[in-house]
């Protein structure tokens, strides 16, 4: 927990805040590439009828003998990553599971992959049981999977009983939890302005990058 208590001199308290104002700029510029990496238990499910009706047409993705072939979506509002090997399923036996994800369903925010994703892995018939330990799905700057992409994923109706999908267990965990406190002595006078400060700072770069993007050519010197 990090304390802050005002009981210093007023030239001090105007560095100190300008400081933090400077460290929550940069925070703000690194917040994607900084964010801790989250995970979520996922249950194995039945596939419904949906799942077939949606994707007619030549299976792409089959079973082999012994296995069941899971396939989802991601539709978490915090899923953002760099790449698709920042996404990994961990079977119950810790294993990483290689996810086959549909190249139509990437979606690009920021020059990131946010939700949703749709992909499919394959996992072990016995796996799949009711009293199976669960998996994990996580993603983020720490998690490597043996991903590639798919163009698209279609499953094979005249085998239906042996796929998935599958829901989250739990709610998304972050591995990484900080609390932060602040405590202001009423005694002492601010000078609210400085406060402002990095939010000024930081709506001016967004301002310019934005005037950046609209126009990346500079013009020619007269």
């Amino acid at each position: 927990m990090l304390t802050i208590r005002s009981r210093v001199p007023e030239h001090r308290r105007r560095s100190a805040a300008l400081a933090a104002g400077l460290g929550l700029l940069v925070w703000c510029a690194r917040a994607p590439e900084a964010r801790a990496s989250e995970r979520v238990e996922i249950e194995l499910l039945p596939a419904g009828e949906a799942l077939f009706l949606a994707d007619a047409g030549e299976p792409t993705v089959a079973p082999a003998e012994g296995e069941v072939v899971v396939i989802g979506r991601i539709t978490e509002a915090t899923f953002s990553v760099a790449s698709i090997d920042q996404l990994a399923v961990t079977a119950p036996d810790g294993r990483v599971v290689p996810l086959l994800i549909e190249e139509s369903s990437l979606f690009k925010e920021f020059s990131r992959i946010a939700s949703p994703l749709r992909f499919a892995f394959r996992v072990r018939e016995e796996e799949t049981r009711d009293d199976a330990a669960g998996f994990t799905l996580a993603w983020g700057p720490n998690v490597r999977g043996p991903n590639r992409l798919v163009r698209r994923i279609v499953p094979d109706a005249a085998v239906r009983a042996r796929y998935r999908t599958f829901r989250p267990r739990v709610p998304i965990r972050s591995e990484f939890s900080q609390e932060y406190t602040v405590i202001a002595d009423s005694a002492v006078e601010y000078h609210f302005l400085w406060y402002l400060l990095p939010m000024a700072v930081l709506l001016a770069l967004l301002t310019l990058r934005k005037i950046r993007a609209r126009d990346p050519v500079d013009a020619a010197p007269s």
